[in-house]
C-alpha cells in the first residue's frame, strides 16, 4: 500500500544537507526531495538558511566538500527553494523555545523547527535520529514531563501569573 504524500511538511536542514553531504543519500531525504519535485511544499523557520550555511561551511572545513562543491550545493538548494519552499517568519518567543527544548530535550534552535510543526500540525522531516525519537508523536521526555507537571501545579497556585505571560 502506497502512503499519501503530504502537500506540505516542515523541513529540517539535516534533510536538505543530506542531499549534498552524504555519498548515499538517506532514503527519507530522497523521499522528501522527490515529494518537493512532485509538487509538495516545504516549510521551515527563518533560521533554516543559517543551518544550511553552517552545514556547508563545516563540510568544507572538514574536507567533505570543496568550495566549488559547496557553491554548487548552495545553487541547487536555492533553485529548489524558489520552486518548493516557504519560510515561516514568525518569531518563536524565547520562553517557548526554552520550554520546548526542556520538554523534548532539544537544542533551542532545533525546538524552533519542532514548534513550527506542532503549531501548524505538519509532518516534520529530519535526519537527526535522536531528534526523531524525542519528538515522535509529540511525546515529551519522561523527566521533562514530570518536571513540567510539577511546574504546572505550582503555576496554578500562583495567582500573580495565571496566563504564564509574565
Amino acid at each position: 500500500m502506497k502512503r499519501a504524500v503530504h502537500e506540505t511538511f516542515v523541513l529540517d536542514a539535516s534533510v536538505a544537507l543530506g542531499w549534498t553531504l552524504d555519498n548515499l543519500v538517506p532514503v527519507s531525504a530522497a523521499r522528501a526531495k522527490q515529494a518537493l519535485l512532485s509538487g509538495a511544499r516545504a516549510l521551515a523557520p527563518a533560521l533554516w538558511h543559517l543551518d544550511i550555511a553552517k552545514g556547508l561551511a563545516v563540510a568544507e572545513r572538514r574536507g567533505i566538500l570543496t568550495a566549488s562543491d559547496a557553491t554548487l550545493a548552495l545553487l541547487q538548494l536555492e533553485h529548489l527553494c524558489v520552486q518548493a519552499f516557504d519560510i515561516d517568519a514568525d518569531l518563536v518567543p524565547l520562553r517557548q523555545a526554552l520550554e520546548t527544548a526542556r520538554t523534548y530535550p532539544l537544542w533551542a534552535y532545533d525546538s524552533v523547527y519542532f514548534d513550527l510543526a506542532l503549531r501548524i500540525r505538519l509532518p516534520f522531516a529530519t535526519l537527526d535520529v535522536a531528534r526523531q525519537s524525542r519528538t515522535a508523536a509529540g511525546r515529551p521526555h519522561r523527566r521533562a514531563a514530570r518536571s513540567s507537571q510539577r511546574e504546572s501545579a505550582s503555576d496554578r497556585s500562583n495567582e500573580e501569573c495565571p496566563t504564564h505571560t509574565c
